[in-house]
């Protein structure tokens, strides 16, 4: 049995009563915390007891596991990997390659999670354990290859009113002004400051859209239920009128579906659902309410006996004031792993949910399939931006567009303990699309080692003290060096140790040390150390004639106003600049000003964001030192990041004189001709290897398919509309031997 609530870690750290003097204190208090799912505290005191033996393989690998389960992911690599480099036994081997592969996938580093995927695979013979290698594998290779693939889709994050530093998921818009969502907060008073948290439960709560954006959300779970339970994962009838929702204990966190419905004013008593719904000893969960003409449906989760692995998704008719025996959604939909999250969306005709096995780009990514009851299509993934390297899941379609929400845990979401850590909830905007577009972008250079490896590094983050370098000045250019400033970073790690634990005692003066340990070794360090790394692979890059651009942002904590900190960060992009400048003795120079001998160039945009995108939930008190400039959440705020690598050597360049075809309004059955001019604005010859086209009834013909430099070719199209009214689209691919180019 799969005990299931919310797709979340609890960011709970009890305070024990037990004072732990040796390491078997230490580690049982870490295996109470880790069966409780409190991660968080688990690794904590999983490292108090390392630190009194630091050979203990057993729990070497329980402080992995419980890292990887609170989603800290660089924490979890590097103590895989020490695990990985012992070589120790074959099943403990095994484990630790799969577990290290899953945490550098969910940091989106590819490559290397193939690697530990692929010695997993030779190092086990467990049928469950390779077979989920494999499907790794397959998850990897898939990513590599759509990596840069994208919807037309707008991703943001919803406001610090809804979304705090503890987690928020589950999003219910109820009309165009007001939205429903789950949050597992502490019961006692929100402190973004504290090191030991107390308990925390799932609660509902409602927020709504006025004049100046979303309100303040209030508690809409009192509405329903009182008593001290976890309540999550909502969903509502067409008419709002009935809710269905999980209800799980807070002792054993087993969960079973309710529902309430209102009447003369308020919401009746939560009712449990059926004991064919809720099927006792298994988990269920997440419910999804539709209703169809003929009958009703309630798509819910659950890991009862008769599925395809672990969590399936499953529904039940509603007919007659009854629910039927539920039935699985079938192979198609359901996996040897887990699928959660249901959604269905009459309007588009499409089931939506999150799975952790179908090929996709981290943890659990989003699909969509179009069907009903168990009959369903291939799925598909949902690609980026919505889905990313971390967890995804929760898409849900507004009533009155197709625009959607999300919940996930990708970098940017606010935290309190791990950047990974939890969940904010994600507006999704689809851009409207025009009748004909055609679209020129750039060649692209197929990735070869050096370029790869580039950017399987980025991003970049470098590090600062507080208002380095060159403090108390406006100036926006440094002659500091960052390895001068790093060093001087690294150099005060006591001093961050001693001033955020000052005034603590016993382990959360220990917890707050450990704070600062650990950003300065993962986040500090290794921020340098792949910065070397990065400078040396940018080098050959360059030596080899290729032309480079950079994007370098510039971060603050909100410390002081707005244009002082616009200038800090341009001193800290300037500082970036000076390491490259004085790399190696300046060899990166020529570059820089253009006269390379080989005729490559290195170019750097600069965009100095300020405190704009700093983390709302860190201090901005002067006076609150501790907080505001030695926490680990302040100083994770003060970096350089270098997030976009783009290289090419000298190619061929194809160019659309005309951007934009609209056809405007046409009769049905009509044909049309289209002639479409391109030219190579490169300076190798361009080859054109074939044309595809969507529809099968449009016919091309072209009449040239090599162009040397600035020769002009035509695309010749006759477009047959048919018979069907409303918007017309057509796709045509035209694949270059250096790269392929999409209009639509």
């Amino acid at each position: 049995m799969k005990k299931l609530l919310l797709h979340i870690s609890l960011l709970v750290l009890f305070v024990a009563n037990l004072n732990a003097q040796n390491k078997k204190d230490f580690v049982d208090l870490g295996d109470n915390a880790f069966f409780n799912g409190e991660y968080y505290t688990a690794s904590f005191y999983y490292e108090q007891a390392l630190e009194m033996d630091s050979t203990d393989i057993s729990l070497i690998e329980k402080n992995a596991k419980a890292h990887y389960f609170f989603h800290n992911y660089r924490a979890a690599a590097k103590w895989y990997q020490y695990l990985v480099n012992i070589n120790q036994t074959e099943e403990i081997s095994a484990q630790a390659f799969f577990y290290l592969g899953e945490s550098l996938r969910c940091m989106g580093k590819y490559e290397k999670a193939k690697k530990a995927f692929e010695s997993c695979v030779s190092s086990t013979k467990k049928p469950d354990l390779l077979e989920t290698a494999k499907q790794r594998i397959i998850s990897c290779d898939f990513s590599l290859k759509h990596f840069n693939d994208s919807t037309n889709a707008v991703i943001s994050q919803l406001p610090s009113k809804i979304n705090t530093a503890y987690s928020e998921n589950n999003p219910n818009p109820l009309s165009d002004s007001a939205l429903v969502f789950s949050s597992l907060r502490p019961l006692g008073e929100f402190n973004t400051h504290s090191i030991l948290e107390t308990a925390s439960f799932s609660r509902l709560y409602i927020s709504k859209m006025g004049g100046s954006g979303w309100g303040t959300p209030k508690n809409f779970s009192d509405q329903i239920i009182s008593q001290d339970v976890h309540i999550a994962n909502a969903s509502f009838s067409n008419d709002y009128k009935k809710i269905f929702f999980t209800l799980c204990d807070e002792g054993n966190l087993e969960c079973q579906i309710y529902y309430s419905e209102f009447d003369n004013g308020k919401w009746s008593k939560a009712k449990a659902l059926p004991k064919e719904i809720n099927v006792s000893g298994y988990t269920n969960t997440q419910p999804h309410y539709y209703e169809g003409e003929e009958f009703d449906i309630l798509y819910f989760v659950s890991d009862r006996p008769g599925g395809f692995g672990k969590l399936d998704i499953w529904y039940s008719v509603f007919k007659d004031k009854k629910f039927y025996a539920p039935t699985n959604l079938g192979s198609n939909i359901n996996t040897p792993g887990n699928e959660i999250t249901p959604f269905y969306s009459s309007k588009q005709g499409l089931l939506f949910f999150s799975s952790d096995w179908h090929a996709g780009f981290g943890g659990y990514d989003i699909f969509k399939s179009k069907g009903k009851l168990n009959q369903w299509t291939k799925v598909e993934n949902l690609m980026p931006p919505i889905n990313s390297s971390c967890h995804d899941f929760n898409y849900i379609t507004n009533s009155f567009d197709t625009n959607a929400y999300i919940a996930s845990n990708r970098p940017g979401s606010y935290y309190l303990k791990g950047e990974s850590c939890c969940y904010d909830i994600y507006n999704v905007e689809y851009q409207k699309e025009e009748v004909i577009y055609v679209y020129t972008p750039e060649d692209t250079v197929k990735k070869d080692s050096i370029v790869r490896s580039i950017q399987d590094l980025l991003p970049i983050s470098i590090y600062f003290h507080n208002d380095e370098p060159n403090p108390r000045t406006t100036l926006t250019k440094t002659d500091k060096n960052y390895s001068t400033t790093y060093y001087e970073y690294i150099a005060m790690i006591d001093k961050y140790k001693e001033e955020f634990s000052k005034s603590l005692t016993g382990l959360e003066k220990l917890k707050a040390e450990k704070d600062i340990e650990d950003f300065f070794n993962f986040y500090v360090k290794t921020g340098y150390y792949n910065l070397e790394l990065f400078a040396s692979y940018l080098l050959a890059d360059l030596e080899r004639g290729s032309n480079v651009e950079l994007n370098v942002k510039g971060f603050c904590s909100p410390l002081n106003t707005t244009a002082y900190n616009i200038n800090l960060a341009k001193r800290r992009i300037s500082s970036l600049i000076m390491y490259l400048e004085e790399y190696q003795g300046g060899v990166f120079l020529p570059y820089l000003r253009g006269k390379a001998e080989n005729g490559a160039k290195l170019i750097i945009y600069k965009d100095p964001i300020g405190k704009s995108m700093s983390n709302p939930f860190v201090s901005d008190d002067p006076n609150d030192a501790r907080n505001s400039i030695y926490s680990r959440e302040a100083a994770y705020e003060r970096k350089v990041q270098i997030i976009m690598y783009q290289s090419a050597k000298e190619a061929s360049s194809i160019h659309f004189e005309k951007t934009e075809f609209d056809l405007g309004t046409v009769s049905k059955n009509s044909k049309i001709d289209l002639e479409i001019p391109f030219s190579n604005k490169g300076k190798a010859a361009l080859q054109i290897s074939s044309v595809e086209v969507q529809n099968p009834s449009t016919s091309y013909d072209l009449n040239k398919k090599v162009l040397n430099k600035d020769e002009t070719a035509y695309l010749n199209l006759r477009l047959e509309i048919g018979n069907k009214s409303g918007y017309h689209q057509e796709v045509i691919s035209i694949f270059s031997s250096d790269s392929s180019i999409k209009s639509n």
